[in-house]
């Protein structure tokens, strides 16, 4: 909130020309310019005074850093334009005053003001060799303004520009600050609207950094992870191509492995992932993505073994073996999926999807008292959980417990449930009931969101046949079949009605 710079004012952060000469980058920073200021203050305090000493030093701080924003220096801060502003006043008080000791202290401290000019320009890039020069500027210019405390005798402005320079500089001081205080609050009431607003200049930051410096791998990083967490993949590669060039780090390369499994370029990530397990010790997110890109690609044995190298490395996840017993699945190895299901309930019994993911595989095996269990342990850790009803409900029906069933469905489809099984699995119910009515129109609201849903078609035939509606009862069964020539359940019905 507090630091200098073109990119601050840029977004009229007018306090920051006070603020960022009170800020510091580290210990030695604020070290050094604390031994400056105590150096130079007191020698200017005898010449103007306290009041006007301050006067001074803020007057150069705020040259300094109006001079270190003009010259395009992204970020400022630091005491020293106002520091060295405090010379450029004893300067100005050797011309305007006829003290005998005068230019004694100017002589003294020329060359500590010589050598870090001299430092700045030739040694250090970190340096504002700007905000230097427009405090010395400054603290002249503040000191030929506003004059001596006494012994004056060669005043170049008379009283009436010391008290307008005094009078500017406090109500700089008063406007800036009571700005700063304002934005404060807004930062503090709408936390969102200030991240946002600081995203915005880590952009612009990041994007004079890459101008200046295009091979710096760091900030070509940095700028592709701001466009990553923004959701914009393709900016993001770019970037990290770029940086995996100068510098294949482990990041930039993680990075841009996660980035193409963004854009769904798979091959390409699993390349990058092959590279990061081969370059690097084993770490899990690594074998994690690998392990959903080789999901992706169709290669569940392969997933199967970076999830088996996860386990390896961290063997008490529960995730993991939850993840595992998924790609067994995909295998057609339901005892191992079981097993892992199992080990991950023994690790944390507290995950939800856990035991629905138990509860399907069971209701594979037509085990549905268990798969209802799990079902209900899942509504107990998730009461909200449509997904645990849907499932109970379905498992319901095949125990032939309708009434069950239909409590759950109809619970989910109350919670916001619009989808054509669940609707045809509430008319499948209330047909089984005897209750025709209530199940033709739950079948024409699955129908209407899925026309072609064979199962739904099927339903509404045997609705349709036991309300005595013979013609259409086959119509139905044979459009089920149309769109699935193994629906066993309509070609029973044609059956029955004695249609070919």
């Amino acid at each position: 909130m507090g630091i200098g710079g073109s990119l601050p004012l840029r977004q009229l952060d007018i306090w920051s020309l006070i603020t960022s000469t009170y800020l510091h980058a580290d210990i030695v920073h604020i070290g050094l310019n604390a031994m400056c200021l105590f150096a130079f203050f007191p020698v200017v305090t005898r010449q103007y005074g306290k009041a006007k000493g301050f006067v001074i030093y803020t007057a150069a701080g705020i040259a300094g850093s109006l001079l270190s924003a003009a010259t395009g220096e992204v970020y400022s801060l630091g005491a020293s334009g106002g520091v060295v502003g405090l010379y450029g006043a004893m300067v100005a008080y050797g011309i305007s005053s006829d003290d005998p000791a005068r230019w004694a202290p100017v002589k003294a401290e020329a060359l500590w003001v010589a050598a870090n000019f001299a430092f700045g320009l030739t040694l250090s890039d970190s340096i504002s060799n700007a905000g230097h020069f427009g405090g010395l500027l400054g603290g002249l210019a503040a000191g030929l303004l506003i004059g001596p405390a006494k012994g004056e005798t060669t005043a170049f402005f008379r009283s009436k520009a010391s008290l307008t320079c005094m009078a500017l500089v406090g109500a700089f001081l008063a406007v800036s600050l009571s700005q700063g205080a304002w934005a404060t609050y807004l930062a503090v009431k709408d936390r969102p609207a200030y991240d946002a607003r600081l995203a915005a200049r880590r952009a612009v930051e990041l994007d004079e950094m890459i101008r200046k410096s295009p091979n710096d791998a760091a900030s070509l990083l940095a700028r592709a992870n701001q466009s990553y967490s923004r959701k914009d993949w393709n900016a993001a590669l770019t970037d990290l191509d770029a940086a995996v060039s100068i510098d294949p780090t482990f990041e930039a390369l993680y990075f841009k492995a996660s980035s193409l499994y963004m854009l769904a370029r798979y091959d390409e990530a699993l390349r990058v992932y092959d590279t990061l397990v081969q370059r690097f010790e084993p770490r899990i997110p690594v074998h994690y993505f690998r392990a959903a890109t080789q999901e992706q690609l169709g290669n569940p044995e392969d997933a199967k073994s970076d999830y088996n190298e996860i386990i390896t490395l961290e063997p008490t996840d529960a995730d993991e073996f939850q993840m595992r017993a998924t790609v067994f699945g995909l295998l057609g190895k339901m005892d191992e999926a079981l097993e892992d299901y199992n080990r991950s309930i023994e690790l944390d019994g507290s995950i939800a999807g856990v035991h629905l993911d138990r509860g399907s595989l069971l209701a594979t095996r037509a085990q549905y008292e268990n798969a209802i269990a799990d079902y209900d342990q899942a509504l107990l850790l998730e009461p909200q959980s449509t997904r645990a009803r849907l499932l109970r409900a379905e498992a319901f029906t095949n125990m032939s417990q309708y009434q069950k069933s239909i409590e759950d469905y109809t619970d989910a489809i109350d919670n916001g449930v619009n989808d054509s099984t669940a609707w045809n699995g509430r008319a499948w119910a209330y047909y089984k009931l005897g209750q025709q009515a209530q199940a033709l129109a739950d079948v024409e609201k699955s129908l209407a969101l899925a026309p072609e849903y064979s199962a739904a078609l099927d339903t509404r035939g045997h609705i349709l046949e036991a309300t005595g509606q013979r013609d259409k009862a086959i119509a139905d069964y044979r459009a089920a079949l149309s769109k699935d020539a193994k629906n066993t359940s309509s070609l029973e019905g044609l059956a029955r009605l004695n249609a070919q």
